[in-house]
């Protein structure tokens, strides 16, 4: 690939991301659950399945005394 189209791929990119920002929108139920599971190992090294399991079981001592507990919870999947 040549330089110049190097540069022009960036600069498609680059406008994609800038439009991109500023609009809501609907995230699907696979990409909510991937993001939820993502956060979950990030933020407390375990899986979506595994916080969901604990958390159901009352398995979190004071959750809202954890930020990251918080964090993981408020993006659990609803429905």
């Amino acid at each position: 690939m040549t330089q110049a189209r190097r540069a022009r791929r960036r600069a498609k990119a680059a406008t994609q991301a800038s439009a991109a920002i500023g609009r809501i929108g609907r995230l699907s139920g696979a990409a909510e659950e991937r993001l939820f599971d993502r956060a979950a190992h990030h933020y407390l090294g375990m899986s979506g399945q595994d916080f969901l399991r604990k958390w159901r079981a009352g398995e979190f001592m004071n959750p809202d005394a954890h930020p990251a507990v918080r964090h993981v919870a408020m993006l659990a999947p609803v429905g």
